[in-house]
Order: structure tokens, then C-alpha cells, then sequence
């Protein structure tokens, strides 16, 4: 080479020595990608190596670049939180009772295990909290807004039994009461006033408590005989009973000692337990004697009894002959004089109170009436709504064929039977022809036996070996990471392989006669995934969509998986357009099997791209903290298996089933679950995947096997599939369910998601079931 070719050299060498790789981890790259960039690096060395310089050459952006680093990172401290977040400091509030050193006795030894607790805990108290605001709503609001007058029990004015008397519109009880002062009419000192000579069980002894000195001043006009020097009387009733009746007997306590105007006795009588006496807006219209006013029912009949002493102004003299009786005078005596009437006939005619509710307890009831209204309106609303589907968009939403109503009936009973029989129950006997931990026909001491029992050897520097079958790879722990090829073209998927299953024929790389030739690559190595399969002609009215089955599997039985495979197989889709997605969610053993249940899957899968024992574990980042985030899972390719008593349809027809296992690390080899990160990390797998098919975005190393083994499998790339129908290992579907949730999809591209009617099968099973 020429001088000028070597100084171009140089200069290209200086640009590369200041380049800095992005700091990511291996597995966020595309493998081709990731390739790419370690031929980039190998062709740096050479090109440092052909300068002959034994100090690389620093380019003039790198003090810029350092310059930048600094910012950002003076940039990043600022950004900094000084504290806690709010969420944060209320979980570790919640939490002061458990401190780390306590956590770390019950097996939370890392600090970001410790925080997930924290933090569930916290969630925890928001759902109590809510709880409690719900029940308080629900029990608490009534007693609390309803105050002292919801709380206090009322006594209905013709339910006063013995037990009471009533005073002034209230009813004391007087069972426990005994009198002070021996008096004739009440009996000895300390005598009930229940019993002889007394008898005021059920009595009114308003005339006795007598209270005309304090409203009725100034309204009612007094004979100065009795009054004193201050113009106050003793009472303006005689000092009797009254018995609700149009006359009273004035000779039943003589002398006026019935009397009690004294402060003494009128304490002793708010000592007593009393309730207010009720009327009703009904009593107070039957009896004419009653009228309302400020709540208080008056009774006006108790006018003629006044002392001929005393005399009433004009307005009250109206009201006691008759006028406004059995309504309400509140309005009447609002103002002036006539309120000041209207308080005097509160002190001396007031027999109750009308039922009536306080604003606090009026607020409660509208809180707990709209609350009602709300709940049953969404109930009703949501029941119409069902209704109104059930009968006249349903039979039309997905529709591939008429029904009338009788064949509408029949398919419905056809439904009520097929969910009762609960199929799920059960054991099967599998033929375990591999294992997902690697032992199986094509295991290594199997080979080995076999390389001895052969005196030639069977390959050469030409062969193509299939992942992990090339010499010596047995024999040595797999490195940490992989060599990298120096070629331009990209890492060919352990997925096609001139090796694949016999059901496949090698696929032919057709290579321009013009085309360069490229040192190093053996272009008749590399294999092409097959072509797509012909396409299915419809048998509806409406385009296939090519739909993925999405089973995720944890510790179910090999007769409930295989209910499950048997009723998405069996659906009346075509088996060119959707294909199987089983994920089995870590190493797990169900009660009462003898094989894992990533065994079980393996088990009902035939034909398969790469023979099981063959398959390696690639990395991903789980939904998970701390060192569980990595992840490992093995990816099976092939067909789905059916048995003698699978359904016609799925035993006519070869669906494509993918199965991927979460395994685990190697240091979670000894563990109870390995691989286990929950059915949400499982979904995700498939749906980050998708993502990234669908958006272009760089993928994992699982993510681009995946790739190409959908890719093998089904004869088209995976962004073709549109739809993901989920489902659990415990869950079989209707045959005509899938066609009918794709049909109305594909009819109608706003619908993103569809659920269907759920039945539960073993619902008469325990009580356990019955409730759900």
C-alpha cells in the first residue's frame, strides 16, 4: 500500500480510538447488531496495528465529551432527591413497627426486598382506610349527624306506660323514684309515686311543675291578690292531674300542696332519666285540641282550666276557642306580640313534640339515599345493559352464520352442558420423552456412548452441528459470552439449521450468479425459514387473522393442560392461522404428579425444530427486584401433540405450539421455585415481544429466537399475528368462541379487547366453589 492509504488509515484509526461504546448489558442488543459492533472493533485493532503507533491518537471531541460527562453529572446530583418520596416516607410510617433488623429475621435479609414489603403493606392500609371510610359512611354518618336527637329514644304519646308521667311534653321515669317529703296525697317519706296513695303511673303532672313566671310575664294579666311584690303567682293552673279530658277534679290535692315551684323540686325532677313525648302530624289533625308551634304540639283545651285569676290576651283567647287548631301557628306567632304568646303557650300548654327530623339528620338520610341510588342505579344499568346485549347485540356481534331463535335455544343448552362436564380433573399417563432439565434420548451420555461405539469418525471441518452438539462443547462449561464471528452477515438462529426436523425439507439459498463473493462465509450453510404455508381460504365471510393462544401454566395437572390444549386445538379456527403460546412459569411440580409441569407441556408436543435436550437457555429481564430480575427461559418449538381422546378437530389438524420455560439462573438451581416470577412477568413475555416485532425496536437473545422459531414454526414472521387470545391452564373454551371473538375484531378494528362469558365448571363441588 501507498503512504496516502496509510495516513488515511491513521486518521480513521484516531476516530475510533476516542469512540466509547454504549454502556448496555449483552442481552438488551440484537444479536446482529451486537455483531456488527465486534467487527467494528476487531477492524479498529487492525487498523491501530497497520499505523505502526504505539500511542493512540486522541481525537479533538474528547475534552468536549469529558466536558459534557462533568455536566451531567453535576446535573444528575441537583436532580437528586433530598428526601424520601411521599409514597416512600408514608410506607416506612406505616411500617415504624417492623424494623430492618426484624424483617431480616424472617428472611428479608435485602434491603429491596424489605421496601416491597414496605410497600405492599402500605397498600394494605390504603385498602383498610377505605374500608373504614365505607363502613363509616355506611353505619357511622346516621349517629354522627343525627347528633343528640337521633340518638335520644322518644316515647309515642299513647304508648306512656305506669312506668312514666309526663311533664311539660316529656315522660320521666319515675319506677326507681321515691318522694323526699311525706305528703298526704304521695304516702310516707320515700314512697314510690307509683304505688297508693299517689298513683301517677301514666299520668300528666304539668299542673304540679307549673311554670308561669318567665314567658308568660307581661302576657298573661294577674289579679294583684295573688301575686307578690314582684308580681310573680304561685300558678295560673289548680295543682291537680290532668287526664286529657274536658274536666279535672280541683279537690284532688287541696290547698295547693301538689305545688312544685321551688328550685329544689324542680332539680330533682330534670334528675330523672326522660324522653320527649311524640305526635305525629296525623294526631295532631285527629285530635282538634292540638296545634304545632316551633315543633312543640300544644294542647289548647288546658285554656279553659286557667285560674278565674287570670286573664289571656285577645290572640290567645282566639286560638283556645278554636281557631287554627290542628295546624301549625309558627308562622301566626312569629313576630311581635304574638311571639311572645306563643312562648307563653309553650311553658304552660306544651304536651310533646311532632316527629321531626334535625337538618343533621336530614343530611345523613340524602348521603345514604344518594349513595343508594347510585349503587342500585349502576347495578340496574348494568343489568338492562346485559339484557339488552344478551338479547339483541349479541346474537349479532360476531354473527358467521344465521340463528334463529330455536337454534339460538339449542346452542345455549349445548353450552350449559359442556360446562358441566368438568374435565379438568384427572391423571394422564404421558410417554416423558424429554425433560427440560436435559436428560432425554439425545442427552450427552447417550451421544457419548454412541462416539464410542463408532471406530470413524462422522464429521469434519465442513459439518454443521446444531446448538450445543459441536465438539467438545459437552465436555466444557458454556462461557459467560459468546464469540463473536468477524463477519459482516448476521449470527444465524439456532432456529434454522440444515439439521432441522424431518418434517421440514432443507430450505435452497438461491445466490446470484453476479453477486460478489465474500471471504469466509459459506453461503450454502446458511438456511432460509421456510415459505409460508398456503393460505386457507375462509370459510366465513370475513378475513383470518392470524391469532396467537396464550396459555400460562404454574402447577397444573397434565389432564387439566391437556383439557386446556384439547379446546383451543378443537376450536372450529383454522389451524393455519393461529398457533399455541404455552408458558410454563418456573420448575414446577403440582400436588400429586410425577413430572414437572414444563415436562407435561413438552410431552403433548411432537415434531420439533430443535430436539429438546438440545435447547439452551438464553437470558431476559423479568418483572421482578434484585437479582431476580435475571431470568432465564428455554424456548421448544414444534407441534401440538393430541391423544386418542382429543377432538376430531384437533386431532385432523397440525396446530403450531411454542413453548417457553422459565427456568431460571444457575444460581437458583437449588432453589424451591426456580425460574418463577408470576403469571403478570409471563405475559409480559409475549407482549413485550410483540412490541418489539411490531415497533422494530432491538430485542433480547430469547426475544430473537423466538423470533425465528415463530418464524419456522408457522411459515410467517410474527408481526402477521394480530391477535393474543389469553387463557388460563385451567380453562377450556367453546369450539366456536375463538371464531366468533376474531370475526367481530376484524370487523370492527376500534374493539381492542373482548371477554368472554365465564362459567364456572366445578361449581357444586364445595362450598368453596358455590361461592365464587
Amino acid at each position: 500500500r501507498n503512504d496516502g492509504e496509510q495516513d488515511e488509515e491513521a486518521g480513521v484509526a484516531g476516530g475510533y480510538a476516542s469512540y466509547e461504546p454504549p454502556n448496555r448489558h449483552r442481552s438488551l442488543v440484537r444479536p446482529e447488531r451486537a455483531e456488527k459492533a465486534a467487527e467494528g472493533s476487531e477492524r479498529q485493532r487492525g487498523l491501530s496495528r497497520g499505523t505502526g503507533s504505539r500511542r493512540p491518537r486522541v481525537s479533538a471531541s474528547a475534552p468536549r465529551n469529558r466536558q459534557r460527562k462533568q455536566q451531567q453529572a453535576v446535573a444528575a446530583k441537583k436532580t437528586r432527591r433530598c428526601c424520601a418520596s411521599p409514597w416512600l416516607a408514608y410506607c416506612r410510617i406505616v411500617t415504624f413497627w417492623a424494623p430492618g433488623r426484624v424483617l431480616k429475621c424472617f428472611g428479608m435479609a435485602e434491603p429491596l426486598v424489605q421496601l416491597a414489603w414496605r410497600e405492599k403493606m402500605g397498600l394494605v392500609s390504603i385498602i383498610l382506610l377505605i374500608m373504614g371510610v365505607i363502613a363509616f359512611v355506611t353505619f357511622g354518618l346516621q349517629q354522627v349527624l343525627c347528633g343528640l336527637s337521633g340518638q335520644q329514644t322518644r316515647v309515642k304519646w299513647n304508648d306512656v306506660g305506669n312506668g312514666y308521667a309526663v311533664v311539660n311534653g316529656r315522660a320521666y321515669d319515675i319506677t326507681q323514684y321515691k318522694h323526699a317529703d311525706a305528703t298526704p296525697w304521695t304516702g310516707g317519706t320515700g314512697a314510690n309515686l307509683m304505688g297508693e296513695p299517689a298513683n301517677a303511673g301514666g299520668k300528666d303532672l304539668s299542673f304540679l311543675f307549673q311554670n308561669p313566671n318567665d314567658a308568660c310575664r307581661g302576657v298573661l294579666t294577674y289579679d294583684k291578690s295573688t301575686t307578690d311584690s314582684k308580681g310573680n303567682v304561685v300558678n295560673v293552673f289548680p295543682c291537680v292531674y290532668y287526664n286529657n279530658s274536658n274536666s279535672i277534679n280541683t279537690n284532688q290535692i287541696p290547698d295547693n300542696q301538689g305545688c312544685h315551684n321551688t328550685a329544689k323540686a324542680r332539680n330533682a325532677l330534670k334528675k330523672l332519666t326522660n324522653s320527649p313525648v311524640e305526635y305525629s302530624w296525623s294526631d295532631v289533625k285527629d285530635q282538634r285540641n292540638l296545634v304545632v308551634f316551633k315543633g312543640s304540639v300544644l294542647d289548647l283545651q288546658r285554656g279553659q282550666f286557667l285560674l278565674g285569676t287570670v286573664k289571656m290576651p285577645k290572640e290567645m283567647q282566639e286560638l283556645v276557642d278554636g281557631k287554627m287548631r290542628g295546624m301549625d301557628v309558627s308562622l301566626y306567632l312569629s313576630s311581635g306580640h304574638k311571639k311572645d304568646i306563643g312562648n307563653c303557650m309553650m311553658d304552660i300548654f306544651s304536651v310533646g313534640s311532632i316527629d321531626a327530623s334535625s337538618m343533621g339528620c336530614i343530611a345523613a338520610n340524602i348521603v345514604l339515599y344518594v349513595s343508594l341510588i347510585i349503587i342500585l342505579g349502576t347495578v340496574l344499568a348494568k343489568f338492562f345493559m346485559a339484557i339488552y346485549f344478551g338479547w339483541f347485540m349479541g346474537p349479532r356481534l360476531g354473527q358467521v352464520k344465521q340463528f334463529t331463535p330455536e337454534d339460538r335455544r339449542n346452542r345455549q343448552a349445548e353450552i350449559e352442558a359442556w360446562a358441566d362436564d368438568n374435565n379438568h380433573y384427572g391423571k394422564e399417563q404421558l410417554d416423558r420423552k424429554y425433560t427440560v432439565l436435559g436428560h432425554g434420548p439425545y442427552d450427552s451420555q447417550s451421544r457419548a456412548n454412541n462416539r464410542k461405539s463408532r471406530f470413524f469418525p462422522t464429521t469434519s471441518r465442513y459439518s454443521h452441528f446444531m446448538p450445543g452438539d459441536e465438539p467438545g462443547a459437552r465436555d466444557k462449561a458454556r462461557p459467560t459470552t459468546r464469540p463473536r464471528p468477524t463477519s459482516m452477515m448476521p449470527r444465524q438462529s439456532a432456529f434454522f439449521s440444515d439439521h432441522r426436523a424431518s418434517h421440514y425439507s432443507t430450505s435452497q439459498v438461491l445466490v446470484p450468479e453476479d453477486a460478489p463473493a465474500v471471504s469466509g462465509i459459506d453461503v450454502q450453510a446458511l438456511a432460509l425459514p421456510p415459505g409460508p404455508p398456503v393460505p386457507a381460504v375462509s370459510p366465513w365471510n370475513f378475513d383470518l387473522a392470524y391469532t396467537l393462544l396464550l396459555v400460562t401454566c404454574y402447577s397444573e395437572g397434565s389432564h387439566g393442560i391437556r383439557t386446556t390444549l384439547d379446546s383451543l386445538c378443537g376450536t372450529d379456527y383454522p389451524a393455519s392461522h393461529k398457533c399455541l403460546f404455552i408458558i410454563c412459569d418456573g420448575l414446577i411440580k403440582g400436588a400429586g404428579e410425577d413430572m414437572y409441569t414444563p415436562d407435561v407441556c413438552l410431552s403433548m408436543m411432537t415434531d420439533f425444530v430443535i430436539p429438546p435436550d438440545r435447547v439452551q437457555p438464553y437470558s431476559y429481564v423479568a418483572i421482578s427486584q434484585g437479582a431476580k430480575r435475571h431470568n432465564m427461559a428455554k424456548l421448544y418449538a414444534g407441534y401440538y401433540s393430541p391423544n386418542e381422546n382429543s377432538p376430531k378437530h384437533a386431532r385432523e389438524n397440525k396446530v403450531p405450539m411454542v413453548l417457553v420455560v422459565k427456568c431460571g439462573t444457575p444460581e437458583e438451581a437449588g432453589d424451591a421455585k426456580p425460574g418463577n416470577r408470576g403469571k403478570r412477568d409471563s405475559q409480559i413475555i409475549l407482549m413485550s415481544f410483540l412490541q418489539r416485532v411490531m415497533f422494530d425496536e432491538r430485542m433480547t437473545e430469547l426475544e430473537y429466537e423466538l423470533f425465528n422459531a415463530m418464524w419456522n414454526v408457522t411459515g410467517v414472521t410474527p408481526d402477521n399475528f394480530e391477535i393474543v387470545l389469553m387463557v388460563d391452564a385451567d380453562t377450556k373454551v367453546y369450539v366456536d368462541s375463538v371464531t366468533l371473538m376474531v370475526k367481530s375484531m376484524v370487523d370492527d378494528p376500534s374493539i381492542m379487547g373482548q371477554c368472554g362469558e365465564t362459567k364456572i365448571a366445578n361449581k357444586t363441588d364445595s362450598w368453596v366453589t358455590m361461592i365464587q
